[in-house]
């Protein structure tokens, strides 16, 4: 994975309701939680300037678990429809992108990070999401967005730094399913359909 670099990052997760959790990054950050009765539980630990690769370990009671080769550098959100969802390789035959199998040869950049949100939809937050982090190479890249990739090439050019790229894309979607209930609220054309959201 990659960690924005110097700021405080939340990690989380569930365990015993009132037992404690620690975590400590091997770049010298730790930090403390208390489980909720709800079995949720929130830390956050401060992230250095860019480097790596560093280990997490996260402990919980007996039990600890270590993320190993954790990068830190910049991390970006690419949300959108089908312009961020259309994959390097395209949608052949009739959706291409110029020159993409050679920018799919030449792609090889562990230092670039990729992650593929699953599809899913929920009308209350939840705090979960499908995906697995994949160092940036022709067999990653292919099916991951084109603009996501292009960017994040660009920002590793510039700036020399780990990136972190999060595809969270669902082409064809309202732009309403990616506002929050909130922002909606304050249009009185959505009142009937958030009402029967809360129902």
């Amino acid at each position: 994975m990659v960690l924005q670099q110097r700021t405080s990052v939340p990690i989380w997760g569930k365990g015993v309701p009132l037992s404690r959790v620690t975590a400590r990054g091997t770049w010298g950050s730790r930090g403390n939680a208390l489980v909720g009765p709800d079995s949720m539980w929130t830390l956050m630990l401060m992230t250095p300037k860019a480097g790596g690769p560093y280990d997490l370990s996260i402990r919980h009671g007996d039990s600890t678990v270590t993320l190993k080769n954790v990068l830190v550098g910049e991390v970006w959100l690419c949300s959108g429809q089908s312009n961020m969802e259309m994959p390097l390789e395209g949608w052949p035959p009739n959706d291409t992108i110029w020159n993409s199998a050679s920018a799919i040869d030449h792609s090889f950049n562990p230092k670039i990070r990729l992650f593929n949100v699953l599809r899913n939809y929920s009308v209350v937050p939840v705090h979960e999401c499908v995906g697995t982090w994949r160092a940036c190479s022709p067999f990653s890249v292919r099916t991951f967005s084109a603009s996501a990739y292009f960017f994040g090439k660009r920002i590793f050019e510039a700036l020399k730094v780990p990136v972190g790229l999060i595809e969270a894309s669902w082409g064809g979607t309202a732009v309403e399913s990616w506002m929050s209930k909130e922002m909606l609220g304050k249009f009185d054309e959505y009142t009937a359909t958030l009402k029967k959201i809360d129902e």
